[in-house]
Order: structure tokens, then C-alpha cells, then sequence
């Protein structure tokens, strides 16, 4: 933000026709004015990022991971039982149409 404002300050100081010095000065004093400005708006953002942050993380926790507690995933089949195959799989022609 700071090398903003000393940019701006320089192009307007040349444009209105300030000698060299005067619009250096000026350009060097709103680049320190604008870096502080940008420090303290930056400051307050990364405060509320970081509130919004713990607060989601209070209303949302994580599980804590349990060993022995997992998911069993059950399947009704007796082992060895698979879908039969369709016709169209077993002679590898499909009944649609090509696009």
C-alpha cells in the first residue's frame, strides 16, 4: 500500500508541475503514511480472520480418532456370489446407438 501512495503522490505531483524536490518530500511522506495505514488495516484483518476462524472451529470440532471404534461395512451376498453378466457384455455389442 505504501509504494501506492508514493506512486499516486508522485504522478500527481509531476502532473500539477511541482518541482523534482518538493514532489519527492511529499511522495516520501504519503508512502510512510500509507504503509502505516496499510499495516493497521492489515493487522485488523488478519484479528478477524482469525476470530472467524476459532469460532468456526468451536462450532464445528473434529472427531477425535478412537482405534478400535472404525466402521464395519457389512454385505448381505454369501462370498463368492457376483452379478451375472448381461447379454450385451458377453458378446461386446451394445444396443445403442453410435453418436
Amino acid at each position: 500500500m505504501g509504494l501506492t501512495g508514493f506512486a499516486i503522490a508522485c504522478f500527481a505531483g509531476i502532473i500539477v508541475g511541482n518541482p523534482a524536490n518538493t514532489v519527492l518530500v511529499r511522495s516520501l511522506v504519503c508512502m510512510l503514511a500509507c504503509y502505516l495505514l496499510g499495516s493497521i488495516v492489515g493487522a485488523i484483518g488478519e484479528w478477524v480472520v482469525n476470530q472467524h476462524l476459532a469460532d468456526y472451529k468451536a462450532k464445528n470440532p473434529i472427531p477425535e480418532y478412537q482405534p478400535g471404534k472404525e466402521e464395519v461395512l457389512e454385505v448381505d451376498e454369501a462370498p463368492g456370489q457376483l452379478a451375472q453378466p448381461t447379454q450385451a457384455a458377453q458378446t461386446g455389442v451394445s444396443d445403442r446407438k453410435a453418436a
